[in-house]
């Protein structure tokens, strides 16, 4: 499945929801276990995730802004936990969101 480093998907949860519209205040869980290689680091199989917090504010019932706050070390930590591989996985995660983070 492509060359996310989440091959079974970076699932999403919501965990509480702190206030309704029109600005909508809410606690989440953002989880996979990583199976590919990160930018040269080797897969460990483990959970990761992180917990975060999520703004939308709406107008006429659409999102006009989204918001998110989280520490990045959180899911960066674990991506770069397995032992360093060879220069042939450096480039694994390219296509993948996850990727992006670095």
């Amino acid at each position: 499945m492509g060359s996310c480093v989440f091959n079974r998907g970076f699932a999403l949860e919501i965990l509480q929801v702190y206030s309704g519209p029109p600005v909508i205040v809410y606690k989440f869980r953002h989880w996979g276990y990583m199976e590919s290689p990160y930018k040269g680091h080797a897969a460990t199989g483990e959970l990761i995730q992180f917990i975060a917090i999520g703004i939308f504010t709406l107008e006429n019932e659409k999102i006009v802004k989204a918001e998110f706050f989280f520490d990045p070390s959180d899911v960066l930590t674990g991506l770069i936990k397995g032992p360093e591989l060879d220069g042939s996985a450096k480039g694994a995660a390219s296509s993948c969101p996850i990727g992006k983070l670095a």
